[in-house]
C-alpha cells in the first residue's frame, strides 16, 4: 500500500487535489464498506486522475470495496495509443477490462453527427450498465471535474433552457446503481498539473468528434475562462451558488 500511495500521491496536491477529493466523498458518503466500483476509464487524464485517486482512497479507509476499471474502445478509432495506459494499470494491480463496440458505426447509421458527443455518451453508458450487472457492482465512478460541472450548467441554461447540473453523487432507478463523482470540487487546472508532474500515461482521443473546437462544450470552456480573468474565484462562487 505505501508504494502506491508514493506513487500517485505526490507533493503539493494535497490542497488542491487530495483535500477536495476527500470532503467530495465524505460530503456525499459516495464509499461504503463492500461496494465495487466501476470506474469508467477513457484514457484521458480525469479518468487516470480519478482511477489514481481511489487507489489513494482503498489505501487509506479502513475498510474494503472493490474497483474495476473498465474501458469501452470504439472500434472506429486507433487503439495503438491506450496501451501505455493499460500497462499502467496493471503495474498498479488493475488490469482494464475492454469492451468493444462500433460507436461510430451506430452515429453514422442514425444519421446523428451534430449530436454524436451526446449519443456516444448514452452509448457508453449503456454498455457500462451491462458490464456492472454482470460484474455485480453496485457504483460507477465518473471522472467528471469541477470544470466539466459549471460548462454542462452554463450549457443546459443557454441551449437547453433548464437549470440541471450533474450531481456529484446520484441513485439511477432504471439502473439500480449509484453514480458518484469524486473530483466533483476539484478544478481541471489542478489535473492538469497533478498528471502532468507524476508523467502519468494518458490516451488522447483521436475522434473528430472530440476534436472539433467548435462545440458547445468548447465555447462554453472559453466563457468560463473568460470570467475567470475578472474574477479568479468565479469557479468557486459558481460552486457555492450550486449547492454543490
Amino acid at each position: 500500500m505505501n508504494n502506491i500511495l508514493e506513487r500517485v500521491e505526490l507533493k503539493g496536491f494535497n490542497k488542491t487535489l487530495w483535500r477536495k477529493i476527500g470532503k467530495a466523498m465524505i460530503d456525499y458518503d459516495m464509499v461504503q464498506e463492500g461496494d465495487r466500483v466501476a470506474i469508467a476509464i477513457s484514457g484521458g487524464k480525469d479518468s487516470v486522475a480519478l482511477f489514481n485517486a481511489l487507489l489513494r482512497v482503498k489505501a487509506l479507509v479502513n475498510f474494503k470495496f472493490e474497483i474495476f476499471p473498465v474501458h469501452v474502445y470504439n472500434t472506429d478509432l486507433d487503439f495503438e495509443g491506450f496501451k501505455k495506459v493499460q500497462e499502467y494499470f496493471e503495474e498498479m494491480g488493475h488490469p482494464i477490462e475492454v469492451i468493444s463496440a462500433n460507436l461510430g458505426n451506430i452515429i453514422r447509421e442514425q444519421n446523428a453527427e451534430k449530436s454524436a458527443c451526446s449519443l456516444c455518451s448514452r452509448l457508453r453508458r449503456g454498455i457500462l450498465y451491462t458490464f456492472m450487472k454482470k460484474n455485480g457492482c453496485n457504483k460507477l465512478a465518473l471522472g467528471h471535474h469541477l470544470d466539466d460541472i459549471i460548462e454542462t450548467y452554463f450549457m443546459n441554461l443557454f441551449f437547453q433552457g433548464n437549470t440541471n447540473i450533474m450531481r456529484p453523487k446520484y441513485y439511477s432507478e432504471e439502473h439500480g446503481v449509484t453514480v458518484i463523482r469524486p473530483m466533483a470540487h476539484v478544478e481541471e487546472s489542478s489535473v492538469i498539473k497533478y498528471m502532468r508532474k507524476g508523467r502519468f500515461p494518458v490516451f488522447k482521443d483521436n475522434c473528430r468528434y472530440v476534436a472539433d473546437k467548435n462545440t458547445q462544450r468548447e465555447n462554453m470552456k472559453e466563457v468560463v475562462e473568460n470570467l475567470a480573468k475578472f474574477n479568479p474565484q468565479v469557479r468557486s462562487n459558481i460552486k457555492t451558488a450550486l449547492k454543490i
